[in-house]
C-alpha cells in the first residue's frame, strides 16, 4: 500500500477484520511500498493497493472483492484442503452458503478412496480460482457444476464423461463459466485469463429496455453459445452500470449491439455486429461469428472520422488513418503526441509542440510531427499503450516501432530525444534550440520557468545551454518571475 492512496484507506479496516476473524489460520501482513522500495520492486507492484497470497512461499494475486468477506470467502477457498467435504444432509446448504458468496461449486460424489477423487484434487490444486471443490461420498460417481443464480437461468452442466485426467479438466475450465452469464467488474479478470476460450462475445443491450431485452433473447443466445462452447465465452453486460465502458471500450452507439473480443490475452481485437432487436436470430448471430472467423468481419477500432484536411504544421491523426501515417510511414520519423482535451499537462505543452512542428516544417526534415486525441481515439496496436495523458512516442522510419518518450517535455527534451533515435542524417543534423526571436521561443521560457520553480536542480544544464545559444532570453527570464526560483543564483 502507499499511505496517500485512497482505496488503500478503505480498504484497511475491511482487511484488519478478515485478519482478527482469521486469526491463527491465515497470517496478514502489510508492507508501506513508498518505503519498502526494494520490496516492492522485487515483486513489481505497479499499483495500489496490490494483494498477494504466498502459498509454499510462492506469490500469487488476489482477484477478489475488497470487503471483510470477500477476504474471507477467498482465502477459504485458496486456503486449506483444495477439496472441502460434505454429507449429503449438508450438500446443498453448503452449496448456497458459496452461491452468496457468488462462487461456483464443483461437487463430486463418489464411493470413498475412488480415484475418481485424486484426479478432481489433482485439478483443484492447479485451479483453485475457479470455483470451491466438495466432495460428497455416495455409491456412484457423478460431478455436477453449479453456477449462483442468475438473471438468466441456466442448466447446471454434468459431467458424462469418459471420465479421464484430461476429460476432467478440459470440463472444469470451460464449464466454470455459465454458458450466458452477465459480467461485472467482480469476474471480468477471469474471463480474461481463461486459457480453453478463444474470445468473448458481449452482448449489450438498450440501457432503457435492458431487462425486457436479455429475456427476449436469452433463448436465442444461449443456443448459439452451445454451438461454440469451448471456443468463446458468451455474457451479457449491464449497460446501466457499466454504460462508458459499453460505448467507450466496446463501441456500442446504437442498441442492440454484439461485441466479439478475441486475443483477450494481449490488446482484444473487436469485432461488431448492430441490428434491430427482432434482427438479433440465432442464423443472423451465427453468420456473423462465422464471418469474424473466416476474415470477412472488419476489425472495429474506436476512432475520430478521418479529417478532410489537415492544415498547420502538427498533422492530426486518427485512430483509422494510425497505420498509414504511423506505423507504415517508411520515409520520415514520426513523432505522435497523445493527449486528452481536458489535461493541463497537455494544454501546458501545446505551444512548445505546436513551435516544434514548425521549426521542423521550416528546416524540411523527414520527420512528421503528429497528435491524437487518446480520449477519442484507440490504439489500433499493443506497441501503442497509454494509460495517462500527455504519452509521446517516437517512430523511426520503416520501423514501426514506438520508443516512448520519458524525457523533459520542452523543446530542448524532445529535440534531443529525436535527434538520440532517428537514423536519419537530416534529423540528427536539427537544431537544438528554438530559433532566436521566434513565437516558440517564449513557450519554451514559460516552460522551463514551470519546471524551474517545481525541480529547477534538474534542469540547470539544459537552461544554461539555451542561454548560451539565445544571450537575450537572460532579460525575459528576469521578466517572467524565474529570479523567485531557489534556483535562481546559479545562472
Amino acid at each position: 500500500y502507499a499511505p496517500w492512496c485512497g482505496h488503500c484507506k478503505q480498504l484497511a479496516p475491511e482487511f484488519e477484520k478478515a485478519a482478527e476473524e482469521l486469526l491463527g489460520k491465515v497470517l496478514f501482513a502489510k508492507v508501506d511500498a513508498t518505503i519498502e522500495t526494494k520490496l516492492a520492486e522485487r515483486y513489481d507492484i505497479q499499483g495500489y493497493p496490490t494483494i498477494k497470497l504466498f502459498r509454499n512461499t510462492e506469490p500469487e494475486d488476489y482477484d477478489g472483492g475488497r470487503t471483510k468477506d470477500d477476504f474471507i470467502g477467498w482465502l477459504d477457498a485458496n486456503t486449506g484442503p483444495s477439496i472441502k467435504e460434505a454429507n449429503q444432509a449438508d450438500l446443498q446448504a453448503f452449496i448456497e452458503s458459496k452461491h452468496a458468496q457468488s462462487r461456483v461449486v464443483i461437487s463430486l460424489q463418489s464411493p470413498a478412496h475412488a480415484n475418481e477423487i485424486h484426479d478432481l484434487r489433482a485439478v483443484a490444486e492447479k485451479h483453485r480460482k475457479v470455483g470451491i471443490y466438495v466432495w460428497t461420498e455416495a455409491p456412484a460417481v457423478s460431478l455436477v457444476v453449479h453456477h449462483p443464480p442468475s438473471a438468466v437461468p441456466v442448466d447446471q452442466p454434468k459431467f458424462e464423461g469418459p471420465w479421464t485426467p484430461e476429460g476432467l479438466l478440459h470440463f472444469v475450465l470451460v464449464e466454470q463459466f455459465p454458458p450466458f452469464g452477465e459480467i461485472t467488474t467482480d469476474n471480468y479478470d477471469r474471463y480474461n485469463e481463461d486459457t480453453k476460450s478463444l474470445g468473448l462475445l458481449w452482448a449489450c443491450f438498450d440501457p432503457g429496455t435492458l431487462k425486457e431485452d436479455l429475456k427476449q433473447h436469452q433463448e436465442m443466445l444461449l443456443a448459439v453459445s452451445k454451438q461454440y462452447r469451448g471456443v468463446y465465452n458468451f455474457v451479457w453486460l449491464d449497460t446501466n452500470n457499466y454504460a462508458d465502458h459499453a460505448k467507450t471500450y466496446l463501441g456500442c452507439e446504437t442498441y442492440p449491439t454484439l461485441v466479439l473480443q478475441v486475443e483477450l490475452k494481449t490488446k482484444g481485437t473487436k469485432y461488431l455486429w448492430h441490428g434491430k432487436p427482432g434482427e438479433m436470430t440465432v442464423a443472423a448471430v451465427t453468420e456473423f461469428i462465422e464471418g469474424v472467423r473466416s476474415g470477412k468481419v472488419d476489425v472495429h477500432v474506436r476512432s475520430e472520422p478521418v479529417p478532410t484536411t489537415n492544415p498547420g504544421p502538427v498533422r492530426k491523426v486518427v485512430a483509422r488513418t494510425f497505420d498509414r501515417e504511423v506505423l507504415s510511414e517508411k520515409e520520415k520519423d514520426v513523432l505522435i503526441f497523445i493527449y486528452a482535451p481536458w489535461c493541463g499537462h497537455c494544454k501546458a505543452l501545446f505551444p512548445i509542440y505546436e513551435h516544434l512542428a514548425e521549426h521542423v516544417e521550416t528546416s524540411q526534415a523527414p520527420l512528421v510531427i503528429a497528435k491524437m486525441d487518446g480520449t477519442e481515439n484507440e490504439s489500433p496496436t499493443e506497441d501503442f499503450e497509454w494509460t495517462g495523458f500527455p504519452a509521446i512516442f517516437f517512430v523511426p522510419a520503416g520501423s514501426g516501432t514506438p520508443v516512448k518518450f520519458t524525457g523533459d517535455r520542452t523543446f530542448f527534451g524532445l529535440m534531443s530525444f529525436m535527434k538520440q533515435h532517428s537514423k536519419l542524417p537530416r534529423v540528427q543534423q536539427l537544431t537544438d534550440a528554438p530559433a532566436k526571436g521566434s513565437s516558440g521561443e517564449y513557450d519554451e521560457l514559460k516552460r522551463f520557468v514551470e519546471l524551474w520553480t517545481t525541480d529547477g536542480a534538474t534542469i540547470v544544464d539544459q537552461m544554461r545551454k539555451l542561454l548560451a545559444e539565445n544571450a537575450d532570453l537572460k532579460e525575459k527570464l528576469a521578466k517572467s518571475g524565474a529570479q523567485a526560483s531557489p534556483h535562481g543564483a546559479e545562472l
